[in-house]
């Protein structure tokens, strides 16, 4: 199959299109794909090398460029014609008259795969064509764990699911009593550069705030898993500060998680509106509005 930037003129891969309002058929077929690919030949030592620079200027490894490609043709004989924005390629354009956009990360938590750590997510959003890249634009979400296959599912308005399942966020109220996913690490602009020292040690004692009141840490190096954990209630609250997280990252878990009854926001406590594609940001994600007040609190947001 050939991906072009362009809208393709490929009648048979519009004829084949479904009818169905839900896109999630097709969203699931490309994870069962895609995880067949990377627990097979994408565990290869060939499939670790660099082939390619992504539009984030990250690398791009074999295996993350194969799975991408399989993701997109599996959208492409199931949604015949659909926009996508995916972390390697970039945004494409596949048929005539799409109906959705797709943001997509075949292999979110690339590190860990790579290093055989056994945490990588997998996440498409779909958002109408021509709608705002928001997260209150999401209108069906699919993400899965590559390792173990428990998949998440969310519709907006129709609540999540977890392997079929209703899911529902935790109703931990208190940060001395919260499990956190936090991501820590080197950070990026504007975090990094807008503030003089002193203010990037400000909000570093502020994590630590928050790291120290928590009951207990977690962090798995997978952004997409870690907010599907506050939607099924396995944490109670995720946190990053670091100005890293890129729109695939996060807004087709968003769904899953607010559907789940949790709620998603920047670090001051506000939506994150819309968002660019390539342009990094922060996020916290909690069960419930006690707790996130506590730790816009701590944030000194509140």
């Amino acid at each position: 199959m050939a991906m072009t930037q362009q809208a393709s003129e490929s009648s048979n891969s519009e004829e084949t299109a479904q009818e169905s309002d839900d896109p999630r058929p097709a969203f699931i077929a490309m994870f069962t794909a895609v995880r067949r690919y990377l627990l097979g030949d994408g565990l290869a030592s060939e499939a670790r090398e660099q082939v390619a620079t992504n539009p984030k200027g990250e690398m791009t490894r074999a295996f993350d460029a194969e799975a991408e490609r399989i993701a997109l043709a599996v959208a492409e004989r199931e949604l015949g014609a659909f926009h996508a924005l995916s972390e390697e390629a970039g945004e494409i354009t596949v048929g005539r008259q799409p109906r959705w956009t797709l943001v997509l990360d075949p292999c979110d938590g690339s590190n860990n795969f790579r290093r055989g750590i056994r945490s990588v997510g997998f996440a498409v959003a779909a958002l109408p064509f021509g709608a705002a890249l928001d997260p209150a634009q999401v209108t069906y979400a699919v993400c899965g764990d590559i390792f173990t296959g428990t998949l998440y599912s969310a519709a907006r308005g129709q609540g999540a699911t977890i392997d079929g399942r209703p899911c529902h966020t935790s109703a931990t109220r208190e940060l001395r009593h919260a499990m956190l996913g936090i991501n820590i690490g080197r950070a990026r602009s504007p975090l990094a550069t807008a503030l003089d020292e002193a203010g990037r040690a400000h909000v570093a004692q502020r994590l630590w705030d928050i790291i120290g009141g928590a009951s207990t840490i977690r962090r798995t190096g997978a952004t997409v898993l870690d907010l599907c954990y506050v939607a099924q209630g396995a944490y109670d609250g995720y946190v990053d500060l670091r100005e890293r997280l890129t729109p695939e990252n996060f807004l087709a878990p968003s769904l899953i998680l607010t559907e789940a009854g949790g709620l998603f926001v920047g670090p001051d406590g506000q939506p994150i509106g819309p968002v660019a594609f390539t342009h990094p940001y922060s996020v916290l994600a909690t069960a419930n509005a006690a707790l996130l007040a506590e730790l816009l609190t701590i944030l000194g947001q509140a």
